[in-house]
């Protein structure tokens, strides 16, 4: 890498989106797109969160940095917690919601297959 080729993403300085579902409003940021590779940080508020959906030519890796969020990846259900790391392959049937009644913050990224 040279000199050129690095920069810095302000997680403050990007303008949020918010995704509206029926249980609620998560807020996420898409903080760097390096090609197909998307990095995003999300803000799950409480009794907020993500449909059930799929990506068929994408990995999603979910990191947890704060919270509770409750993960469905296909039949399986998973309370996440500070640390731990979710990997969904392509195809797969997931959501992620917040049960708890404090806000979780996850980060996500999308690795094209």
């Amino acid at each position: 890498m040279t000199e050129k080729e690095h920069f810095i993403i302000k997680e403050k300085d990007v303008q949020p989106v918010t995704v509206k579902h029926a249980f609620g409003d998560a807020v996420f940021r898409e903080l760097a797109k390096i090609k197909d590779v998307l990095f995003v940080v999300g803000i799950l508020y409480p009794g907020s969160g993500t449909e059930t959906h799929t990506h068929g030519d994408s990995t999603e890796i979910y990191y947890v940095i704060s919270g509770h969020p409750t993960f469905q990846v296909g039949s399986e259900k998973i309370e996440g917690e500070t640390g731990d790391v979710i990997v969904i392959p392509p195809g797969t049937n997931h959501s992620v919601k917040n049960d708890s009644g404090i806000v979780a913050k996850v980060v996500l990224i999308h690795v094209p297959n």
